[in-house]
C-alpha cells in the first residue's frame, strides 16, 4: 500500500526523554493503579486535538508527533482493505468502533 500511494515513512529515531514532556496526570494515575510500570516507562504528553492516538503512535515510532496523519492514513487503508475480514470476526461493538474510526478519519482528511 505504501508503494501504491507513494507514501514514505521517515527513518526511526531513538526516543529521547529529554525532548518529551512528562504527562503528570498520567503519572499520578499509573502511580495509583500500577506503579511498577513507572520503573521502566514514563508517560509523555501529546497534543490532545482528536488525533492523540495517532500522535502517540507517531511519537513512539518516530520520536515526533508530526507523522500522525500518515499513520492515520495507513490505519484507514488497513481497515478498508481488511473490512470484510474484520467485520466477520468482530463483535458488534468492535464493528461500531471500527466504523466510527473510519468515519472520523475520513472527516479529518478533507
Amino acid at each position: 500500500m505504501l508503494k501504491t500511494y507513494n507514501i514514505d515513512l521517515p527513518k526511526s529515531v531513538p526516543m529521547s526523554s529529554s525532548a518529551s514532556t512528562v504527562d503528570d496526570i498520567s503519572v499520578s494515575i499509573v502511580k495509583r493503579y500500577h506503579p511498577v510500570i513507572l520503573e521502566s516507562h514514563v508517560p509523555i504528553e501529546v497534543c490532545g486535538d482528536g488525533n492523540c492516538l495517532f500522535r502517540a503512535v507517531s511519537k513512539g515510532l518516530r520520536n515526533t508527533e508530526e507523522h500522525h496523519m500518515q499513520i492515520r492514513l495507513l490505519t484507514l487503508l488497513e481497515l478498508i482493505l481488511n473490512r470484510s475480514h474484520l467485520i466477520m470476526n468482530m463483535k458488534p461493538l468492535l464493528t461500531i468502533l471500527m466504523m466510527t474510526v473510519l468515519y472520523l478519519t475520513v472527516l479529518t482528511l478533507f
